[in-house]
């Protein structure tokens, strides 16, 4: 896909040197967050090994299920991990009765939550490449504050772990080292994750010197008039950030041009895996036949709802005879 000379970006930029590329940012999130220490590793690997001992058979799920429900807990399925087998079976209820091995799952919880909640952020059909930037910016920030409460033993912000551990005795320091490694690893992945200059872009209307640094002259002079146009400033404030500015396109198509350009990064692959969803349930081995693809796809990924009631009365019904 990448290749310098044959890959598909290459290709592309062939017949347009200006088409820019991005790599999808929960993709680089997912590599992220495999920097896991070894000691919380290997935890994490014995979870999985439980995790498969319960799935392996019918009874211990339902048991299971049982027992979630007597305890009041919000979830009674667990996920099969077929990526790792147990090869042997280990004393699974003396690591359960362990405090410092559980007090390390809850630490893998929490932070797997708060990066559940960074992924699922970056969802969503008006997501795009300066608010998705932000969402990774203010994580970072985020590991930062987190690291200067765990230095002095506070884990307020891993409450599963707090439940355990509340004086961070136990893991205050491994936590710290996790923190670093993942603050680490948003650099590597995330390198130009700097957006300061397309503020212009997010608000015509609250721009500076140095975000227009880079912007051509005859750009400069079509922001400054958006800059004194009410009409525009009222839709600004009504429509989402892309249709504000096709709209602006009729009266300045130059820098609007700029900003669609920039707007239509794809900062992520949701759309397309919204498509290949929408594909996998149309083509399904409960259908009798298949012979408009395309129409049922366009159907399916449309925001416009269908009004079926409607539809139904220009048709007549099939009588029985």
């Amino acid at each position: 896909m990448t290749g310098k000379f044959k890959g598909f970006v290459a290709k592309v930029k062939q017949h347009d040197p200006n088409v820019g590329s991005t790599h999808c940012f929960i993709y680089c999130e997912a590599l992220m967050v495999k920097t896991i220490p070894a000691e919380l590793k290997s935890v994490l690997n014995l979870v999985v090994n439980i995790v498969n001992f319960v799935k392996s058979r019918a009874l211990k799920t339902r048991l299971l299920k049982e027992m979630c429900h007597e305890a009041g807990s919000k979830h009674d399925t667990l996920v099969l991990h077929t990526k790792i087998r147990c090869t042997e079976k280990p004393d699974f209820v003396a690591y359960l009765n362990d405090t410092e091995w559980c007090a390390k799952v809850a630490y893998l919880a929490d932070i797997f939550y708060h990066l559940n909640c960074l992924n699922e952020s970056m969802q969503g059909k008006e997501e795009n490449v300066l608010t998705s930037s932000d969402k990774l910016k203010g994580f970072l920030k985020k590991l930062q504050v987190w690291k200067r409460h765990v230095e002095n033993k506070s884990l307020n912000m891993f409450p599963l772990t707090f439940d355990i551990d509340p004086q961070g005795d136990i893991t205050a320091q491994l936590v710290l080292n996790h923190l670093t490694d993942l603050e680490d690893s948003m650099a590597q992945y995330f390198p130009h994750i700097s957006v300061d200059k397309y503020d212009w872009v997010r608000n015509p209307y609250a721009t500076s010197s140095e975000s227009t640094a880079d912007l051509s002259l005859k750009k400069e002079e079509q922001l400054a008039e958006i800059q004194e146009d009410r009409t525009l400033r009222l839709k600004y404030n009504e429509s989402p950030l892309i249709r504000f500015w096709m709209y602006a396109k009729t009266e300045y198509p130059v820098i609007a041009d700029e900003a669609i350009n920039i707007l239509l990064h794809f900062s992520t692959t949701y759309l397309c895996e919204l498509g290949f969803l929408a594909l996998t349930n149309i083509k399904n081995k409960k259908r009798e036949r298949l012979l408009s693809v395309d129409q049922e796809m366009r159907v399916c990924l449309s925001s416009i709802r269908p009004r079926i009631e409607l539809l139904c009365t220009k048709r007549q019904a099939q009588v029985s005879h």
